[in-house]
């Protein structure tokens, strides 16, 4: 999950809020801080859906 917060708030903060690059990597630095600390508890509801072409005779 780590992983993918930088790319996603930099996304969203320089496409679509038009932040700038320094600004946006400081706060996903900040949230990435957050997330390491432990202080709140973060659950994920996850689905997979698992599908099988029939055999063809």
């Amino acid at each position: 999950m780590l992983e993918a917060v930088r790319p996603s708030c930099l996304a969203i903060f320089t496409r679509v809020l038009g932040w700038d690059f320094v600004w946006s990597e400081a706060l996903s630095a900040a949230v990435i801080k957050e997330l390491l600390s432990q202080k709140y508890k973060i659950s994920f509801k996850i689905y997979y859906t698992y599908g099988q072409k029939p055999e063809t005779e």
